[in-house]
């Protein structure tokens, strides 16, 4: 997957600066028009407590990259923060490195955290929608993901939740 011209607005209400006996404190505003962002994701399986087979998620070849030329930083404080400001030219690469590394967690852990919690849950049952109808299902396969292609083998049986199995 990858998203070529992303724009984004970082805001920190904490921001604290320092260097040697100067500390510069306040609100940070960055507001960049330019980010690429591209990652692949891995199928794979885990086991449940169950013994259930259900998928799994990871992240890979996680890649990002943002215009330095293209930020726009406002910092709002106290009267330190105000003369940073006019040399925010020397400190624009910290702070893409903090957004670099915001964005690989965020894509590293954040979704393959929230997507295997999620098959987790399901403990292998979902609900169709309609009242009482279930699918016990579950998969030996990883799955397979393409640019083209997403698809999925799972064994499955179809029941009403009020008789059971």
């Amino acid at each position: 997957m990858k998203c070529d011209k992303l724009s984004g607005v970082f805001r920190n209400s904490d921001f604290r600066y320092k260097e040697t006996i100067f500390i510069a404190t306040g609100h940070l505003e960055v507001e960049i028009d330019t980010i690429m962002i591209q990652f692949g994701l891995s199928l794979d399986t885990m086991t449940l407590v169950d013994g259930r087979l259900v998928p799994s998620i990871t992240t890979v070849d996680v890649d990002t990259d943002i215009d330095r030329w293209d930020i726009d930083i406002k910092i709002h404080g106290n009267i330190w923060s105000d003369f940073a400001s006019a040399f925010e030219v020397f400190f624009v690469g910290s702070v893409v490195d903090a957004i670099n590394d915001g964005i690989k967690s965020g894509l590293e852990v954040g979704i393959p955290t929230f997507a295997n919690e999620f098959f987790t849950k399901t403990d292998g049952k979902t609900n169709l929608g309609f009242p009482n109808w279930v699918v016990d299902w579950e998969t030996a396969n990883k799955g397979l993901f393409t640019d083209t292609y997403l698809g999925l083998g799972v064994k499955g049986m179809f029941y009403d939740d009020l008789i059971g199995e």
